[in-house]
This record gives C-alpha cells, structure tokens and sequence, in this order.
C-alpha cells in the first residue's frame, strides 16, 4: 500500500494482474485482516461435520478410558459406544458430548463407570435356546463318543460376563457325558475383562427370574434356592475357572476342544474381527469347535473355519498343521509359536 496505489487506475491493474485481493487505505487493512481470519471457513471447528465431531470426542474419551484402565475399544463399533455415553450422560443430565469429556476430565469415577458400561453384555442362560440345543445333539455328544474315558476336556468362554453362557456350556456338558455313558475331566475357563463382572460370575448367584430361561428339571438339578436367589450347584462351579482376560491384550489359552465366543464379535469392526478370529483358531485344537453368536461369522477368516451349522454358527478349526506361527497385532501381545501339536498343549 505505497505511494502511488492512490490512483483508481493502479489500483485496477493491481487486482487484474492478481498481485492485490484488495486495496484499502492503511486505516482499514487491521479491520480487513481480523474479519479474514475470523471466517468460519477458517476455523476448522465451526466447520466441522456432526460426523467428525462426534469421531473426535469419541477419540478423546477413548483415550481417557485406556489411560485409565489401560483397555483399548478403539476398534469398537460406535454405535455401541454412541449408546452407551449417552446413557451416561442422560444420568447426568448432560447434553453435549464435548461437555460429557470434560466432566469425564474432572471425574476419574466416571470414566470406571463408563468403563464398566461399555463393558456390559446382554447375557441369558442358554441364549438362543435352539442353537444350544443343537450343539448338545449334534457336536458335543459326538465329540463325547470320539474320546476315551481318561481323556480331558478343555474348554474357554471369552468375554463371559457374568457367567450365564459358561455355566449354560457346562450344563450342557455334564448332560451329554452321562447320554454318551462316559465322563471327563472337563475344565472351563471363562474370561471377561471386567473385574466386578468376574466376581459375580465366580458367585453363581443369579435372581429368581432365571426360572424363565431354565427348565424346572435343570434348575431343579443345577440349583440351590438361596432366599430369592439361586446359586449354581457347587459341583458346576468347580469345573469353572473365572479369571480376568483382555481377549486384545493378554496372551491366549491353547489347545481348546471347544470356544463358546457368543456375542463379543458383533461389537467389533472388520479390522478387529480379523484380528481376533485368528486367534481363536490357535486357541482350539485341530478340529476344534468355535460357537458363535447367531449374529456372527467367521467370514473375516474365513480359510481356518468350516461351517457345521451356518445358521446357529458353528465351526471347525481347519487343521493348519504343526508349527504355525501367529502374529498378535494388538497392543501388548508379542509374537508366538505354536508348539507342535503332538507334542500335546495345556491351557496357559
């Protein structure tokens, strides 16, 4: 703005040569400047979408929740983690996500209780009624008949919650031991990554309410009446080891006959489904059996399954021989070997 852009004429072959947007006396370019860099097309946050938005607070509360209990659901839908703030925040009668993380910046025990939210799963005894019976006829007793009476029998239920699928799994096993006329040691481990959900779990006692989801001859059998509560028999809770797991972070159990992983896939993306698939399949024996939600399925990896049942999902590991090596890509596994297989393997 030197001497001689005072004249219209300089000025207009100024702007037409493209070396000027504007021209202002000097009084006006500090007003000029301020309303340029204060447009909304320049401040990225006004211009956000509700989409990136609501991917941005996610990521934050996401990183809150993993500092905090060092647990990563960053591969989780959202939808699932979209339900499950809001409720949060309906509790607190917060109305904006971007408030919900700065309350959970100032509130530890909020971010535990989003936490244990998160980690809640819709669970029943002998959910889905029909694919539990079918893997009572069609693959446990004939898996039952194949062994001999001093064999062993291992079995893990991730993501147990509090407890109904791996008690359900056990019932089960007992009932198809005696139709066969044969019994086993049988040993399950159920998993889950939430501490108080373990501890219920490890109590066996469940609200009378379960008489809907349990025949009277099973829970006359399996249960003892406590008040207005039952208790699982104490012979079916010994079968069961009740530990804490991350299925993403800590190292797997090998050499399963059978993995009962009902409803933990539907949460996540294909990224994550990929990832934990394979993993399951070094869990099991060859030709051990993988029971899935009915929601579920194994096309992620699709070449270490085969189909049994496609509608209640159930599969058979493919027998990939000895010395398969996995690779755990998520955050705090390292990479192991499989043993050779006959050589024998144990739970870890």
């Amino acid at each position: 703005m030197g001497s001689g852009l005072g004249s219209r004429g300089n000025a207009s072959s100024i702007l037409s040569a493209g070396v000027a947007d504007i021209i202002l006396p000097v009084e006006a370019i500090a007003e000029e400047l301020l309303r340029y860099v204060e447009h909304p097309f320049l401040e990225r946050k006004s211009v956000e979408t509700p989409e990136e938005k609501f991917e941005k607070d996610i990521q934050n509360i996401l990183m809150m929740v993993r500092a905090h209990t060092g647990h990563d659901f960053t591969h989780y839908k959202r939808n699932t983690f979209r339900r499950r703030i809001e409720r949060r925040m309906a509790l607190h009668q917060i109305h904006e996500m971007s408030d919900y993380r700065q309350y959970l910046r100032q509130n530890f025990e909020e971010v535990l209780h989003l936490f244990k939210d998160l980690t809640i799963n819709v669970t029943s005894f002998f959910r889905d009624a029909f694919a539990f019976k079918l893997l009572q006829e069609e693959v446990l007793k004939s898996m039952l008949a194949e062994k001999t009476e001093d064999s062993s029998l291992s079995i893990w239920v991730p993501a147990c919650a509090s407890g109904e699928e791996a008690y359900s799994i056990a019932m089960l096993m007992v009932e198809a031991s005696e139709e066969v006329g044969k019994f086993f040691d049988i040993k399950l481990f159920a998993t889950d990554i939430n501490q108080e959900a373990i501890e219920a779990a490890r109590s066996g006692i469940f609200p009378d309410s379960i008489a809907a989801d349990i025949s009277p001859e099973r829970l006359k059998r399996f249960f003892a009446r406590k008040g207005i509560s039952y208790q699982v028999d104490s012979k079916i809770r010994d079968m069961i080891v009740f530990d804490v797991q991350d299925i993403l972070r800590d190292p797997p159990f090998s050499g399963m006959d059978l993995i009962s992983c009902r409803n933990l896939l539907i949460y996540m993306d294909n990224q994550l489904q990929q990832n934990v698939l394979p993993l399951l399949h070094y869990a099991l024996k060859p030709g051990g059996i993988l029971f899935l939600g009915t929601s579920e399925t194994t096309s992620e990896a699709s070449g270490l399954f085969i189909p049994l049942d496609k509608k209640v999902k159930i599969f058979r590991g493919k027998d990939l021989g000895p010395g398969r090596v996995l690779n755990f890509p998520m955050p705090g596994l390292q990479r192991y070997e499989e043993p050779d297989r006959e050589a024998g393997t144990k739970a870890a």
